[in-house]
């Protein structure tokens, strides 16, 4: 589901499914260091799980001196109210992986978007489709309710100003909005990006 790297490491996560009582499981994150991909040694890959989300977007890191690789999901535990921010970081001797919880504007969830001749499309669920990190900026974005309307859905995105955080302190939400269509038109599955310039745009169905 996700996929990112910095100077000395690929991530990678997938959602695992557990086929019992609903579709849904946990999260798994994969690190592989490139230090051994640039060797062409074998890969020590490090696993780690997170059992209170599902779908964790690692983040495009346009840092070229970050020691960290970010990322986003939501937070299962705080409904629809708050993201899951990571880091993954310590490449160079044991990965870890840690993350906090930031408060949002509440958001709520919508089904399939309607297409040509009765068919639906995906939303994802709601579920974070992109991110990406650049000039102190964690980004991310999603498909939700339109706030008017609300039989259509709207694309939201997130502002997250890490600092020094995971070292020290916590990552803070700095800015945040929706993108709705007018009408009946549904906007869904955005992807997002920040240029050199400081300048946010997304794109969406």
């Amino acid at each position: 589901e996700g996929w990112g790297f910095n100077k000395d490491a690929v991530v990678a996560t997938g959602n695992m499914f557990t086929f019992a009582g609903g579709y849904a499981g946990y999260v798994q994150a994969f690190v592989f260091k490139k230090s051994e991909m640039l060797a062409a040694q074998p890969l020590t890959v490090t696993k780690f799980i997170d059992e209170g989300t599902f779908t964790i977007q690692v983040a495009k890191m346009d840092d070229k001196t970050s020691p960290y690789v970010f990322g986003c999901s939501l937070d299962g535990s705080a409904g629809s109210s708050a993201i899951r921010v990571y880091a993954w970081r310590n490449f160079n001797t044991t990965p870890e992986m840690v993350y906090t919880s930031v408060s949002v504007p509440d958001f709520n969830f919508i089904g399939t978007p309607p297409s040509a001749g009765g068919a639906f499309l995906a939303s994802l669920s709601g579920r974070l489709v992109d991110a990406t990190y650049r000039t102190g900026s964690l980004l991310t974005c999603h498909t939700t309710r339109a706030a008017t309307g609300n039989t259509r859905s709207q694309v939201s995105w997130y502002d997250f100003k890490p600092g020094s955080w995971p070292a020290s302190g916590s990552p803070t939400l700095f800015q945040s909005g929706d993108v709705a269509l007018p009408g009946d038109n549904w906007a869904f599955i955005p992807g997002i990006h920040k240029n050199s310039l400081g300048d946010i745009s997304m794109i969406f169905s």
